[in-house]
C-alpha cells in the first residue's frame, strides 16, 4: 500500500514538472515570436521640402502598419524634424540617438553629411534622398538607398551615343557636379555647352539662349530651380530634346510642366514585376487616397530593408518594383534603372 502511495506521489510531482516545463515552453515561444524595433528618422517635417518629409514618413508608415499586421513585429518610429537644416538636424539626431534605437534613417544630403561628419555613429544609419556621391564608404554603418546619379549619367550618356553633340546644364552642388562629371567621362561625343545653375536660381533666359537650340539637353537638377528651368526652356525653345534624371518620374514636379510640349527621356526604377507594383500602388491609395511616387516607394522598401538587417533575416526581399534588393560591400544599395520617353 506504501509503495502504490508513493508511486502516486511521484507520478503526480511528474505531472506538475511536465505541466511547468509546457508552460515555460508556450511563453519562450510568444516571446521570440514578437520583437519590437525601435527607429528614429531625421526628416524635413517643417519648411520648403516639408512635403518630402511627409512623402518619407508615408511610405514608412504604410510598410510599419503592413508588417505589424502580418508578421507580429512592433515598430516605433521616432520621427524628428530636421527642417532641412545642418544644425537643426544635428541636434535632431543627438535628441533621437538615445533612445535605444536598432537603426537610424537620414534624409537629404545638407542634414546627414554634418551627422557622418560630426557624430561617431553607433547604430545602423540609413540614408535616403542622399545624393552625396560614395557616401555610403564612409563608415561601415552607414547604408544609402537612392538613385545612383552616376548610374543615371551613364544610362543617359548612353542614350545619346548617336547623338553628335548635346548641351549639359546641371545644379550647383555635389549631385550636379558628379551627374556633369560622369556624363562627360561617358559621353564621346562634343559637349556644345555646359554650365552650372544655382538652386535659388529662377530666371533662366540668358542660360537657355546661350544654348545651342538644334541640339539636344543633358539636365541634372531638382526642386524649384529644375523645374523653372524645363519650364522656361519650353518658352525659348520648343522643340528641345531633353535628357534627364528620376525627377520627372514624379508626378509633383511633372504637373507644372504639363502642356509645355517638352520631349523627354528620363530614368525612373526599373519595372521587374508590374503585378508587384499594382499591388504596391492600391495598397497606398486605399491608405492615402492618392497614387505613390518614387519616394513613397523607395520609403516603403527601406523600413523591408531595416528589418531585415535588425532580426537578421535571411531570405531574399524585393522591391514594390519587383527588383531584389541588394546590399553592394560599400554600403549602396542600388536601384536598377530604366529609360522611359514622354510628350509633356
Amino acid at each position: 500500500m506504501k509503495v502504490k502511495i508513493l508511486l502516486l506521489a511521484l507520478l503526480m510531482v511528474l505531472a506538475g514538472c511536465n505541466k511547468k516545463n509546457n508552460k515555460s515552453v508556450e511563453t519562450d515561444t510568444k516571446s521570440n515570436s514578437s520583437k519590437t524595433v525601435r527607429i528614429g528618422a531625421i526628416l524635413p517635417l517643417t519648411g520648403h521640402a516639408a512635403f518630402i518629409g511627409q512623402w518619407h514618413l508615408d511610405g514608412f508608415n504604410l510598410a510599419i502598419d503592413r508588417i505589424q499586421k502580418e508578421d507580429n513585429i512592433t515598430i516605433k518610429l521616432y520621427a524628428v524634424d530636421s527642417k532641412n537644416d545642418p544644425k537643426t538636424g544635428l541636434s535632431a539626431y543627438r535628441s533621437v540617438i538615445n533612445k535605444d534605437l536598432d537603426a537610424v534613417i537620414s534624409s537629404f544630403t545638407s542634414v546627414s553629411l554634418p551627422i557622418i561628419e560630426n557624430e561617431k555613429l553607433t547604430k545602423p544609419t540609413y540614408l535616403i534622398s542622399v545624393s552625396y556621391p560614395n557616401v555610403a564608404s564612409r563608415d561601415k554603418l552607414l547604408f544609402r538607398y537612392n538613385i545612383n546619379v552616376e548610374d543615371e549619367a551613364v544610362l543617359l550618356s548612353n542614350a545619346l551615343k548617336d547623338i553628335d553633340g548635346c548641351n549639359v546644364l546641371y545644379i550647383n552642388d555635389e549631385y550636379g557636379m558628379a551627374a556633369f562629371n560622369t556624363f562627360k567621362a561617358h559621353y564621346k561625343k562634343q559637349i556644345v555647352f555646359h554650365d552650372s545653375f544655382q538652386k535659388n536660381k529662377s530666371d533662366f533666359k540668358n542660360l537657355i539662349m546661350s544654348t545651342n537650340f538644334n541640339k539636344p539637353y543633358f539636365i541634372a537638377g531638382y526642386g524649384r530651380s529644375y523645374t523653372q528651368l524645363l519650364k522656361q526652356l519650353s518658352i525659348y525653345n520648343p522643340k528641345a530634346k531633353i535628357y534627364t534624371v528620376y525627377s520627372m518620374d514624379i508626378p509633383q514636379f511633372i504637373k507644372p510642366l504639363q502642356g509645355s510640349g517638352l520631349d523627354v527621356v528620363y530614368t525612373k526604377p526599373k519595372m521587374v514585376s508590374k503585378t508587384t507594383f499594382e499591388n504596391f500602388t492600391k495598397e497606398f491609395f486605399q491608405y492615402k487616397g492618392e497614387k505613390p511616387n518614387l519616394v513613397h516607394a523607395l520609403s516603403y522598401d527601406l523600413i523591408y530593408i531595416i528589418l531585415k538587417n535588425v532580426t537578421k533575416q535571411t531570405q531574399q526581399i524585393k522591391s514594390v518594383y519587383g527588383y531584389n534588393i541588394e546590399i553592394s560591400k560599400e554600403g549602396e544599395i542600388k536601384v536598377p534603372l530604366s529609360l522611359t520617353n514622354k510628350k509633356l
